[in-house]
């Protein structure tokens, strides 16, 4: 869905009324603390006089209510100093966080001005290249945490890899408007290789690596792929008898197993560490691209038949961000929890968006998911209804095994 022309401009208003609803509250925190210094002032003054006045050493035996009366006032004066000091700190901290705020509400505004009226001017860079700049920012940043296939990498590491495998990519024969398939499940590499095929200006093609291998098959046929990328050589050989009569290019295989059987297969093959030493060695020619042209294929489930593409330009993808960052307001090293199907809409736009704020992408399963929650200081996640439903079926289940509710 094509953003409209002006919802870039609602999301700026909006955060300028937050803006304005801040620098609102940050007066009446000022007016609070001047209050505050100015019984600070009248209680020290208050106490200070006391003290001199009267001080308790001279008082006679014979005044001992009057000496203890002069005490206890002396002791309440410190007790609310200490108290209004204590406001005033804290008055301070609220001020200086709201102007933090405001600081950075502010350069959000900045960013979103320039992305929408490059949107509207046809003037910004196309997806990839957008990525590519963002995240040339964080370098040594943790970018990428998946445990379950032992991948860490920092945002140089990503570079990296999507660099190496775009020279590999291309060397591969993939031109300008050329179809790849990415056939996996949510994965910290599935990105790179999408990022990878994009700058060669190919379009991305992503469906789960479980879906019926029929329907993939189809997928294939319909895209008129010319590259596949696939989750693991199990996937490899249930597509074995259907690749012979797509003109493939090449197949780039993610994670290896030594137990895979590779033979039967006349298209070229490599591992994803290979493509990415291969590129090592390639020079890489950047192709012209504008944000109108295609840059990714959805495919529905096909619930009601076979399952329909849908083709997604980079303008599409980037006439998102706007409203994506007034709902969510990243920051540079959030962790965030991946969970949703690489060919899900939602998943797609939320990872592009946390890639370029610079957040700490942790990917997970569904069997995973409550430990990863509880191990990392999770800030967002992207989720669907169904996800919580499965966790609520767990916990009623392990109340069933443990109290014998029937």
């Amino acid at each position: 869905k094509i953003i409209k022309p002006d919802s870039g401009n609602q999301v700026i208003d909006g955060m300028k009324a937050m803006i304005h609803r801040q620098k609102l509250y940050y007066k009446k925190l000022q007016a609070k603390q001047e209050e505050v210094m100015k019984n600070m002032e009248r209680s020290v003054q208050r106490r200070d006089f006391i003290k001199v006045r009267y001080p308790v050493d001279e008082f006679s035996t014979n005044n001992i209510k009057q000496k203890d009366a002069k005490s206890k006032e002396i002791k309440e004066l410190s007790g609310q100093i200490d108290y209004i000091a204590r406001k005033k700190k804290e008055y301070t901290n609220q001020i200086n966080n709201i102007q933090d705020k405001v600081n950075d509400l502010e350069g959000r505004i900045n960013e979103l001005d320039t992305i929408n009226e490059n949107i509207q001017n046809n003037a910004i860079q196309v997806r990839n290249d957008y990525f590519k700049e963002k995240i040339s920012q964080y370098h040594t940043l943790p970018a990428i945490t998946d445990t379950y296939n032992n991948i860490y990498m920092t945002y140089d590491e990503v570079e990296e890899q999507i660099s190496n495998l775009a020279s590999a990519i291309q060397s591969f024969g993939i031109q300008k408007g050329d179809f790849i398939d990415i056939f996996t499940e949510n994965n910290g590499r599935w990105a790179i290789a999408e990022q990878a095929s994009m700058r060669c200006g190919a379009v991305c093609t992503l469906r789960g690596s479980n879906a019926p291998v029929e329907e993939l098959d189809y997928i294939i046929g319909h895209s008129e792929a010319k590259g596949l990328i696939l989750r693991d050589g199990k996937l490899l050989n249930a597509l074995k008898p259907y690749l012979q009569k797509h003109s493939l290019k090449f197949i780039v295989i993610m994670f290896k197993n030594n137990r895979d059987d590779l033979s039967g297969v006349s298209i070229p093959l490599y591992y994803f560490e290979d493509a990415v030493k291969k590129g090592e060695e390639c020079t890489f020619i950047q192709p012209e691209q504008n944000i109108d042209e295609p840059c990714l294929m959805l495919y529905t489930s096909g619930t009601t038949g076979l399952p329909k593409g849908v083709l997604i330009t980079h303008k599409n993808i980037l006439g998102q961000m706007p409203a994506v960052e007034k709902g969510f307001m990243s920051k540079v090293g959030e962790h965030t929890l991946q969970i949703l199907p690489v060919w899900h809409a939602y998943e797609q736009t939320s990872q592009l968006y946390y890639f370029i704020c610079g957040c700490h992408l942790h990917f997970t399963t569904l069997s995973g998911l409550k430990n990863d929650l509880a191990k990392y200081d999770i800030a967002t996640m992207m989720s669907v209804p169904r996800i919580w439903e499965a966790m609520r079926l767990g916990i009623f289940q392990k109340l069933k095994q443990k109290y014998f509710f029937s």
